[in-house]
């Protein structure tokens, strides 16, 4: 109710209705006192009590409505404030827009009159109004309308970044663009970064082969001074204002600079006329203030990496915790590993559940370029993993340790290979796996285990991540569990531990299009308690419900896992038999019949003998549809009571 009241809908219809109700008592002054009082009255509960906080445009149009139709007689002048506020609540609440024009366009129409031609001409003036605002206050609207002119009639996101963590090397390259004269020297700052055998300029995308100048300077590590440059093997040509350039090789490293391994090139022209050597002296500074420029551009650049890979891991975390399905969940963590570590190809995940470890391959594709979305990310093998040989199987059952990593898993041969069944073989191509046991409470789920093609060890920090998600994962998962057992508990009927009536229909609908689709039959058992009513009169209610749940553990124990069994009515019970004829539901139905009526019932301290009738029907041979399927177990069960009871029916269609 307290959502309900929150809401923007709630806030702008109540003052409507309340300007409908002054209207409607018009004539009355009490009246008006009292719908009014009644407002101020509930708007301060909402705001003091409730602590809501209020819709303030929706005040104007009421205001404007008590002063323009009650004060002045429909004449006043605020009238105006109605369209003026209309630019003012789209800057600074424009969720409220919508709301506010709708309910100062009504607060105009309910007193007014449409024969009216000033009232008539009034409406669409603000209908108009609040059009004309609206659209034309969106960007998207103005660029399809005018475009991007060059007067500026829209002015788009100024390019480039706003800070130097978003560019680390923001500030070398307005450093480089500013300094044009040094100690009176023209200059120009050029900086290399190696690759390999190739330099690519930072701040553009010039990628070249080293060579020449350039590359002995790299040999040597030491500057090198030139008159003129070897045009032939030299990429970055001179300028006509300059007539000398220098190549300082220069490396991060803290200690000595003759130590440091070269990983960039200072490269400056200049216009000089002395001796080379002094040259090199003179722009020495130039070369430290880039050096310790670049020192902050790779400090900015592991400050990018790492809110990079905060911001993957909350992502992927994210995902997760707002998974409410298995499906989702796996798919979820599946795409944030793959999505988290460069190299990983391959996840695979596996759950305990019921006896059973089944497991979930998971790789990423791509499309048109584009890494897979995770709306469509979906496990490529889905199986049971039955190998109690396998990594996975021995972490859940506690012989080797929570983490496990294996390397050269691809170099295995035959029976030492990490998967022998042939689901799961694709998986021994790979290099390395990272495996994490999925525990809650010490009490095993299943593992994750990550992939990897590269022989490059993964680093510490990246196992750390891994184990993270690996207990965000346990933890969903045991989230998950917690749902679905609330979900079971409201579909369970509380005296027998059988499903309720409720979840037997959803069932019911679900197995018939399951088995309409596969082609499998679907037979169904509807059973009665004979004399029931005789059972409550002479031994008291306590026994008859003794006597239910001694009927249900004997059909609970006569059927299998992926049959449904339901307390139907009072002492009414109905079983949906998966894949199965309606001869074999009789066969089902006769061994319960033949139970109950050997069995001597414990019931509130007695000892009872009871019987039971049974209808039984099946799809699509006596029914072809759900609700055809009940009626057809129903009236069968009906013919068993009519012919003495304590007996066994199938149903016969009607001849037409």
């Amino acid at each position: 109710m307290i959502r309900l009241i929150r809401s923007l809908p709630f806030l702008y219809a109540m003052p409507l209705g309340f300007i409908w109700l002054s209207y409607y008592f018009r004539q009355s002054l009490s009246a008006q006192i009292i719908i009014w009082g009644i407002f101020a009255a509930l708007h301060l509960y909402l705001f003091l009590v409730e602590k809501i906080a209020l819709a303030l445009p929706a005040f104007l149009p009421v205001a404007v409505y008590v002063a323009n139709f009650i004060v002045w007689g429909n004449g006043s002048p605020l009238i105006a404030l109605l369209f003026a506020a209309l630019p003012l609540v789209l800057v600074h609440r424009p969720a409220h827009y919508h709301w506010y024009a709708a309910l100062a366009f009504l607060s105009l129409v309910i007193p007014g009159r449409f024969d009216d031609a000033r009232h008539f001409t009034l409406y669409i003036l603000f209908a108009l109004a609040a059009a004309i605002i609206y659209f034309f206050s969106r960007k998207d609207f103005l660029q399809r309308m005018f475009g991007e002119n060059e007067r500026g009639v829209v002015k788009g996101p100024k390019e480039g970044p706003r800070h130097a963590v978003e560019d680390p090397h923001l500030a070398l390259m307005k450093y480089c663009e500013r300094m044009r004269l040094w100690n009176k020297v023209p200059v120009a700052i050029k900086v290399v970064e190696l690759r390999d055998e190739e330099g690519l300029i930072l701040g553009t995308n010039a990628l070249f082969r080293l060579t020449g100048l350039i590359l002995l300077a790299i040999k040597n590590r030491c500057a090198i001074p030139c008159n003129s440059l070897l045009e032939e093997k030299e990429h970055l040509p001179l300028l006509p204002e300059y007539n000398k350039r220098v190549y300082f090789p220069v490396g991060l490293f803290e200690g000595d600079t003759a130590l440091s391994i070269p990983e960039y090139v200072v490269v400056i022209d200049a216009f000089y006329e002395g001796d080379k050597q002094v040259l090199v002296d003179t722009l020495l500074p130039l070369k430290d203030d880039v050096i310790e420029l670049l020192r902050m551009a790779a400090t900015f650049e592991r400050i990018l990496t790492e809110r990079k890979r905060q911001e993957k891991l909350f992502r992927g975390a994210r995902e997760m915790l707002d998974s409410f399905s298995r499906e989702r969940l796996f798919n979820a963590s599946a795409w944030s590993v793959l999505n988290f570590v460069p190299d990983a190809a391959t996840v695979l995940i596996t759950e305990c559940n019921d006896g059973e470890h089944k497991g979930s391959v998971y790789r990423m594709h791509e499309e048109n370029g584009e890494p897979l979305s995770l709306e469509k990310i979906t496990p490529i093998t889905a199986d049971e993993l039955r190998d109690a040989g396998s990594i996975q199987a021995m972490m859940i059952e506690g012989k080797i340790g929570k983490m496990t990593e294996i390397r050269d898993i691809n170099k295995r041969r035959d029976k030492n290979q990490l998967f022998s069944e042939p689901q799961f073989a694709d998986l021994n191509r790979h290099s390395q796996m990272l495996a994490f046991l999925l525990q809650h409470k010490d009490a095993p789920q299943g593992t994750i285990s990550v992939f990897l093609d590269s022989d490059r060890a993964v680093e510490p920090q990246t196992k750390s991540d891994l184990s993270l998600l690996s207990r965000i994962l346990s933890s969903a998962l045991n989230n998950i569990e917690m749902y679905e057992t609330v979900q079971n508990l409201s579909n369970i009927d509380g005296l027998t531990g059988l499903y309720n009536r409720r979840y037997l229909q959803e069932r019911i609908t679900n197995m018939t299009s399951e088995a309409s689709r596969s082609g499998m039959p679907l037979a169904v058992i509807m059973l009665d308690i004979d004399h029931f009513k005789k059972v409550n009169d002479r031994y008291g209610h306590k026994a008859g419900d003794d006597v239910i749940r001694f009927l249900s553990r004997v059909v609970k124990s006569s059927i299998r896992k992926v049959d449904v069994a339901a307390r139907y009515g009072g002492e009414e019970f109905f079983i949906l038999l998966h894949n199965t004829t309606h001869d074999g539901a009789l066969k089902v139905a006769e061994k319960i019949r033949e139970i109950i009526q050997d069995a001597i019932v414990p019931a509130d301290g007695n000892q009872i003998n009871i019987t039971s009738s049974f209808g039984v029907s099946s799809f699509p041979a006596l029914a072809q549809n759900a609700g055809d399927l009940v009626k057809s177990a129903d009236d069968a069960l009906y013919e068993s009571k009519e012919s003495g009871r304590n007996r066994v029916t199938l149903y016969a269609p009607k001849p037409s």
